[in-house]
């Protein structure tokens, strides 16, 4: 099968949940898919890091996302009910650009990371479509208002009550849905929720394996994430 995928981010360097989770979604899909990637970006990725996906993929785009349009966007933003990272990732440049692609290689299904990237691909109705939430957007959000102050804590409520709308009005345009958890499930506010498919993160055993040294066990557990992202912290 031919598979559009979409995604807010180049996915490598690992060093991001999402970019983790594409990563290892594009590496298994490949394997019995053509997939043709569509990355947005805020910087171009060095030619390694280009190398270690180019070979997941019939074809790789990546689009660098315009500063200035971003700041329009966002700008705009105040004056629409979208979340305010919607608006930022989407350009009207880009998006002719994946139209075309879209209407030159006429995949038969497409994926879409993250409800920031929907707004390039809810329209086209064609094919069906499959969207990640990844996480309940709304609840992360609505979390960090209680440490966040001053105007950052007004924009933060805000983005968080957009979400829960446009979480449940963007669901409507995509055939598939999948999320990494039944308690992100629950977080979003649509009546057909119980269709979302949870389907997790796991563990890589080929880059994460028991020493083989007998050594003194110091450690019960150790968590590695992001702690940059205020969820993980």
């Amino acid at each position: 099968m031919k598979l559009l995928v979409i995604l807010s981010r180049f996915p490598y360097p690992l060093e991001k949940g999402d970019k983790l989770r594409a990563y290892h979604q594009l590496v298994h899909l490949s394997h019995d898919h053509e997939i043709i990637l569509c990355c947005l970006t805020d910087k171009l990725p060095s030619e390694e890091d280009r190398n270690k996906i180019t070979p997941l993929c019939s074809e790789l785009h990546v689009f660098k996302l315009s500063k200035i349009k971003q700041l329009g966007r966002l700008c705009y933003a105040a004056f629409s009910s979208k979340p305010f990272q919607v608006h930022y990732f989407y350009q009207k440049s880009v998006a002719r650009k994946i139209q075309q692609i879209i209407q030159r290689t006429a995949p038969a299904h497409i994926y879409a990371q993250l409800v920031r990237t929907t707004e390039y691909v809810k329209n086209f109705h064609e094919m069906p479509k499959t969207l990640d939430y990844m996480d309940a957007l709304n609840k992360n959000y609505s979390r960090r208002t209680a440490s966040s102050k001053g105007i950052l804590k007004f924009l933060v409520k805000e983005e968080a009550k957009r979400l829960v709308a446009y979480e449940n009005l963007i669901f409507d345009y995509f055939e598939n849905h999948s999320i990494i958890s039944s308690q992100d499930k629950n977080l979003i506010y649509h009546e057909k929720r119980e269709s979302i498919s949870v389907v997790p993160n796991g563990v890589d055993f080929d880059y994460f394996t028991p020493s083989q040294e007998s050594e003194k066990k110091t450690t019960d557990l150790i968590f590695t994430g992001n702690m940059g992202y205020l969820p993980n912290e």
